[in-house]
């Protein structure tokens, strides 16, 4: 979450262009860890589907239709902006699929991505035997119908599978973290060093000339996976030796709500930045 609210506050405040952003890595995080808490959540007690909606509804569309509200509630006091019933019926519902949803803040292209992620997992874990493949079969026909016929802001395909394999595989990786966890540290450092380098060499344009566009999409996801899989790594070595961060424990805990809040309080209703 501090990635996603520094990108989007120097990208949309700042006069100076920074020349490394990681809150798209961030929007590919928070997607790894959705889905691999869903799946370990699952593998304890699988869900029909009237309990698996109630849960999305608590933990996803609750703070969301409080935050919607306070939103529209200030755009039409501070900006004098109102909505048709129809943009209010779709966005309430978590369809964001025009700009002028989008704009009501940063988070409604999410929201609806990772809503159909949610239906995605529920068809896939009760219906469908090679899950591993169902998903990643979905995922690349997303990507590839996106980028040549619907053009949504949506990215990070492979990130919620990615999150489903990590929970399939826990237990694999758990003990091969315990057994070569001195090794481990290089493989941590070096996915951290080598994600940076690239994503500085796609900043610059150098890899552009190389590949078609799709491609060096696809190269972006694979850069946030790098880092993403760096991280968590990290996170997990220093868990071994029992060290841990209150700050980033407590910003864990409220982090959907950050993200719901951040956009329009840090630039749509910020007086100084009206960009």
């Amino acid at each position: 979450i501090l990635c996603v609210v520094l990108g989007h506050l120097w990208v949309h405040v700042s006069a100076q262009e920074p020349l490394l952003v990681f809150s798209g890595d961030a929007v590919a995080m928070f997607l790894v860890l959705s889905a691999f808490g869903l799946t370990l959540s699952w593998q304890h007690r699988p869900l029909g589907f009237p309990d698996f909606v109630l849960k999305r509804m608590v933990r996803v569309m609750i703070p969301y239709w409080s935050v919607t509200v306070c939103i529209l509630a200030l755009d039409w006091i501070l900006l004098e902006k109102q909505y048709s019933l129809t943009q209010l019926a779709l966005t309430f519902a978590g369809i964001n699929v025009n700009t002028e949803l989008y704009q009501i803040d940063y988070a409604r292209w999410y929201v609806t991505f990772i809503l159909c992620w949610y239906l995605i997992f529920f068809i896939g874990m009760t219906y469908i035997q090679k899950r591993s493949l169902f998903f990643l079969v979905i995922a690349g026909s997303m990507f590839i119908i996106n980028y040549y016929y619907i053009h949504l802001p949506w990215y990070q395909f492979m990130a919620f599978p990615s999150g489903y394999l990590l929970a399939k595989h826990y237990t694999r990786f758990n003990t091969v973290i315990e057994r070569h966890s001195h090794r481990l540290w290089l493989l941590c450092i070096g996915g951290i060093l080598g994600g940076i380098a690239l994503k500085i060499l796609i900043i610059k344009g150098m890899i552009d000339p190389l590949v078609p566009s799709i491609v060096l999409m696809g190269i972006k996801e694979l850069v946030s996976l790098v880092l993403c899989g760096a991280a968590i790594l990290f996170t997990g070595l220093t868990g071994m030796q029992n060290k841990q961060s209150a700050a980033f424990v407590f910003l864990g805990g409220i982090s959907y709500e950050l993200y719901l809040l951040h956009g329009v309080f840090l630039v749509k209703y910020n007086p100084f930045f009206l960009s």
